[in-house]
């Protein structure tokens, strides 16, 4: 006859596979983190930075094609913009402005300009995303892709 009935424990398997999947996907968080820590402070100045540039060039040939096309297809002059006001001798007593002319070629150059960056559309550049991890290690990861949008913000001055 037994005075006491002993039972064998319970093996708490169960606790442990949940400990194991918490201790997991704070290891998971902690990697994505350092990863994005790293992508923020290293890979994102190169895409604006190639962006920038990418950006200046496209803004620099607009200009100069229309400034090119609109010289060229009105065949404006300086005159065109100024008035010459001579003394009895020849010499040069004064020059004016023609406000109204030179304020219609820029309209009409702005216009130009934002019809050309327009026109030049979207701009792929091939990046590897981990390229501060080392010379060794960007050689292994594939280029990615990235999409350069020019926007259209424009103003003129006449200088």
């Amino acid at each position: 006859m037994r005075l006491f009935h002993v039972e064998k424990p319970r093996k708490r398997k169960v606790y442990i596979i949940k400990g194991r999947l918490v201790l997991f996907a704070l290891l998971l968080f902690l990697i994505f983190s350092v990863v994005l820590f790293l992508y923020n402070t290293s890979f994102n100045p190169v895409i604006k930075e190639k962006a920038r540039v990418k950006a200046n060039y496209v803004a620099v040939h607009a200009i100069n094609t229309a400034v090119q096309n609109k010289i060229r297809d009105e065949q404006i002059t300086y005159e065109d913009f100024t008035e010459i006001t001579r003394k009895e001798d020849g010499t040069v007593s004064s020059i004016s402005i023609n406000s109204l002319a030179l304020n219609t070629f820029k309209s009409g150059l702005t216009d130009s300009i934002l019809k050309q960056v327009s026109d030049y559309g979207y701009e792929t550049v091939e990046m590897r995303p981990f390229a501060f991890l080392g010379y060794i290690f960007a050689k292994i990861v594939p280029r990615v892709p990235i999409v350069i949008v020019p926007s259209q913000i424009l103003s003129a001055d006449v200088i």
